[in-house]
């Protein structure tokens, strides 16, 4: 008979893979349109309805950006325009886009296929700046999470009640000391998921940008997620007949 564990694990199975795989961090939503167009306020009405359906689809902490593709005859391409009006002209109308869409102004960006390489670069430097501010509001979320927790980094078992079996479970004290044991078991799991967490989206940030200080924050993280596993919780749960805590649980936390 396979040994049964009553460890009901910290994250949840599918969660490493569904942010890495199905929940994006970004989304990017291309148009077609002239900053030119007669139709231009028209359109930007339409172009505000597709964005407002796509924020329904998805988590509201997914960022949007809105990338306008230029029309190869767009008039500011072609002639001349040796006092920049076209191009004043055209950088209104993205303010105005931006505002109609309701999304932040530097999350619009247009692709003109006369300058193609340098447009695609600064839409992608773009992209990569936003999944960095992306994993910078997880990152600030997180820590205060943590900061509420008032759980010590290297919280040591000694500090913490821990779980006694007694004959009288009538005893109020014991129930008492129980309950409390409880009550620090769940901030310790929280902690674990927290820290896992903070570590994953700093992890994400060393790709947007790759510092020193990134990586020292992605190891502390996951380092100090694992600390509290080993050293708090499972001596927690080992000290309590109620629960039991196998070999494999101890990497079930993925």
């Amino acid at each position: 008979k396979d040994e049964v564990s009553s460890f009901d694990g910290i994250i949840k199975t599918k969660w490493l893979e569904n942010h890495i795989t199905e929940i994006p961090q970004v989304v990017a939503l291309f148009t077609e349109l002239s900053w030119f167009d007669p139709s231009f306020n028209e359109k930007a009405l339409e172009t505000a309805s597709l964005v407002s359906i796509l924020k329904q689809s998805i988590a509201n902490s997914t960022k949007i950006a809105l990338i306008v593709i230029q029309p190869e005859n767009c008039p500011y391409t072609k002639a001349k325009d040796p006092l920049n009006q076209n191009q004043r002209e055209a950088a209104e109308r993205l303010a105005h886009l931006a505002r109609t869409v309701t999304i932040p102004q530097e999350h619009v960006a247009e692709i003109d296929f006369t300058r193609f390489s340098r447009s695609i670069e600064s839409v992608s430097r773009g992209l990569l700046t936003m999944i960095g501010h992306f994993c910078q509001d997880k990152i600030k979320s997180i820590t205060s999470k943590i900061s509420a927790l008032d759980i010590s980094k290297r919280g040591s078992p000694k500090k913490l009640p821990s779980f006694t079996s007694s004959k009288n479970n009538n005893n109020e004290k014991d129930q008492n000391h129980k309950s409390k044991s409880l009550n620090n078991l769940q901030k310790l799991k929280l902690s674990v998921k927290y820290y896992f967490k903070l570590g994953f989206y700093n992890e994400i940030n060393c790709e947007v940008e790759a510092s020193s200080n990134n990586e020292k924050a992605t190891y502390k993280a996951y380092q100090t997620a694992y600390e509290l596993l080993f050293n708090s919780i499972a001596p927690i749960l080992s000290a309590d007949e109620n629960h039991q805590i196998l070999s494999q649980n101890y990497l079930e936390i993925l």
